[in-house]
């Protein structure tokens, strides 16, 4: 039976619940290999309230587990890949959380990313970046 408490609960679990994503680049090499990662609520950073993005890369995935922070490479603020799409980031590992997420706002722990990589919606689509075979199908991405 739907009541207003179910779907309070509901809507309270689809809302702290984690995303699945795929991250990949096909610039750098250890980043070839597509990887599933748990993609996390938006995070202010020095400019823009949701600047930053904190990914998890599982243990059941290749070198994980693995705490990484990402912002848009063309400094946008951070959506969500669509089918299709490959959102592209630079990405920093995360070795000491506390000082990457000080006072609230999210600071990258070096100056320089880690690396360039797109994250997609699909592993399909990741494969595709990975080996230089995607193509945008989405306007703007």
């Amino acid at each position: 039976m739907d009541t207003p408490a179910r779907r309070l609960v509901a809507t309270v679990t689809a809302a702290n619940a984690l995303r699945e994503a795929w991250l990949t680049s096909g610039d750098h090499y250890f980043w070839n290999i597509p990887r599933r990662v748990q993609v996390h609520e938006p995070v202010p950073g020095p400019e823009l309230p949701s600047e930053y993005v904190r990914l998890d890369v599982p243990d059941s995935e290749p070198d994980g587990p693995m705490m990484l922070l990402v912002t848009r490479r063309d400094g946008g603020p951070w959506h969500e890949p669509e089918q299709g799409e490959a959102v592209h980031v630079l990405l920093w590992e995360v070795s000491d959380p506390a000082s990457v997420w000080a006072n609230g706002r999210a600071h990258p722990p070096t100056p320089r990313p880690t690396a360039w990589c797109s994250v997609t919606r699909t592993a399909a689509d990741a494969q595709d970046v990975a080996t230089g075979n995607f193509r945008h199908r989405k306007a703007g991405a």
